[in-house]
């Protein structure tokens, strides 16, 4: 119908031929908006005496120099809850693979800050809350008279400060930024020293999915995260073509964009990430834990891109 050309991933690991919601949302999306990128899938079988990070990250260790250069994750868990000794070591491996010119996206949560049981503190997500990352929010349209009115922080997005990672360097302008204003929750609810995410953000609603036959709508960042990988792709398909590196670790480049730039990014200033009985975060002009630094802006980025 579109004259699209037919493709087919390749699986790494486990591979029944019945991918389930999460995998078909992340085929379709990346293969569709990154047409004609070679895709790969790594299938992680669960594993009761392992960490699935631990088991992706060998999964992508053996695979050396094939490894695919984006890389698009939609799993987390609460940061406190990860054995400090897992952290510390996929950290490392994370760092290892942006070395190598590799990017990883890892979709920010889909419950607002998260709330501790006694309704004082917020629980950050992990790996999203990793400064080795880049964490992808969601977003979602506001609709008045049937008609799309604006863009706005989806109210379920997750984005906070770490409690185990300082604030990276790249971020210090962005989130001094954002605590000199006054539209944030007391800072008993958060460590205002930690790393901010999310670091960007797309829309995250209505995506038609097909799993068995059937189209099902899926909202959330586990949408957002793998569009914005593909965007990447695309981007990174850009500097290929004209003899380049591969963009790597781009998370500082985003910050310096965001602030040199602004239209590099659609500045996304509504929206609150709530997660009762905890109050949430709003999202402002420039960078804020909702958004991030905005919507990528692809026809911008795409020559920006060449000049990383």
């Amino acid at each position: 119908m579109y004259n699209l050309v037919e493709m087919q991933p390749k699986v790494i690991g486990n591979n029944n031929g019945k991918p389930g919601m999460e995998a078909s949302l992340d085929i379709q999306y990346i293969m569709g908006v990154a047409q004609g990128i070679n895709t790969t899938i790594n299938s992680i079988e669960s594993n009761n005496n392992e960490d699935p990070f631990v088991q992706w990250i060998s999964q992508i260790q053996l695979q050396g120099d094939s490894s695919a250069w984006i890389h698009s994750i939609s799993y987390g868990a609460i940061e406190k809850d990860i054995p400090k000794d897992i952290k510390e070591m996929v950290d490392q491996e994370f760092q290892k693979i942006g070395v190598t010119g590799r990017t990883i996206f890892v979709s920010s949560g889909d419950n607002g800050v998260r709330c501790n049981d006694y309704g004082d503190r917020f629980e950050p997500e992990w790996p999203t809350s990793s400064p080795n990352v880049v964490s992808v929010g969601a977003t979602q349209f506001k609709i008045k008279g049937g008609k799309i009115f604006s863009e706005v922080g989806a109210d379920y997005t997750g984005g906070g400060f770490s409690d185990c990672y300082p604030r990276p360097s790249y971020q210090d302008q962005a989130v001094i930024n954002y605590l000199n204003q006054k539209s944030f929750p007391d800072r008993s609810y958060f460590n205002w020293n930690g790393r901010m995410f999310p670091d960007i953000a797309l829309i995250g609603q209505n995506f038609q999915v097909v799993l068995s036959g059937k189209v099902h709508s899926v909202d959330g960042t586990s949408a957002s995260a793998p569009s914005v990988a593909a965007i990447f792709s695309l981007l990174n398909n850009i500097r290929f073509l004209q003899n380049k590196k591969p963009i790597g670790f781009i998370n500082p480049w985003l910050y310096q964009v965001a602030l040199k730039i602004p239209n590099a990014f659609f500045d996304i200033t509504e929206g609150y990430n709530s997660f009762e009985p905890c109050p949430g975060f709003f999202a402002i002009v420039g960078a804020d834990p909702v958004s991030g630094v905005g919507v990528p802006n692809f026809a911008i980025l795409k020559d920006l891109i060449l000049s990383k």
